[in-house]
């Protein structure tokens, strides 16, 4: 199930794809697609006051049959992040050091954020899809993201994760968690790649989602 590297609305609807085989058990690979425009006329018209069904973030259901996913879950999706770096040597002083070239989302970039007072990345995506999803009446959030040459990933909150570890069993694939200062008052986010998670978790885990999912204890 390895998505291909394409950009913007390619990516978009190779993901609308792919999960529409996977809700669909590889019935039908039409159940989602890609929303006009990414959602901004949904954007537009909720700045007057108006509703636009099923219609927010990056994807929207094709057929009834995946309104269930859609109206309780909003989906963005993120192309083309990747930052790269290299060893190089000052030519003053002769030291070694690392530079940065043009990205997004890594390990050292968060390191990095964590000397300044720009947030990292993905907690800026978290941010806006949040801010979206409960302007939109929706119950939880996800991002899918695929730096360039590399696989896609999914990203959710731990509570989410939590609750679906109890309907499909303890997730046995790599994960990773991070957890921000308690100030920002945003839940542990958790990663996982994007084809160990469809692999793992069934559809019908979000069918009939509750409102609320409390945090599994340990």
């Amino acid at each position: 199930m390895g998505t291909k590297s394409k950009k913007g609305g390619g990516f978009e609807r190779t993901i609308c794809k792919l999960l529409s085989l996977w809700w669909s058990d590889k019935e039908h690979d039409d159940i989602f697609w890609r929303t006009a425009g990414s959602g901004g006329r949904a954007t537009v018209r909720r700045k007057q006051g108006l509703r636009t069904a099923d219609s927010a973030a990056d994807m929207m259901s094709s057929h009834e049959s995946g309104k269930p996913l859609t109206k309780s879950c909003l989906f963005e999706m993120k192309r083309g992040y990747s930052d790269k770096h290299r060893i190089v040597k000052n030519k003053k002083s002769g030291k070694l050091g690392i530079r940065k070239t043009k990205g997004g989302l890594d390990f050292l970039t968060i390191l990095d954020k964590l000397d300044k007072s720009k947030e990292p990345e993905v907690l800026e995506w978290w941010r806006k899809v949040e801010s979206e999803r409960k302007s939109t009446g929706r119950k939880f959030s996800f991002i899918i993201f695929q730096r360039d040459k590399k696989q896609a990933c999914i990203v959710m909150n731990k509570k989410i994760y939590d609750y679906l570890q109890k309907q499909n069993g303890s997730y046995i694939y790599r994960h990773i968690d991070i957890s921000f200062d308690i100030s920002n008052r945003i839940s542990p986010l958790v990663i996982l790649k994007l084809d160990d998670f469809l692999q793992w978790c069934k559809p019908k885990c979000f069918i009939g989602l509750p409102r609320q999912i409390k945090r599994r204890k340990k």
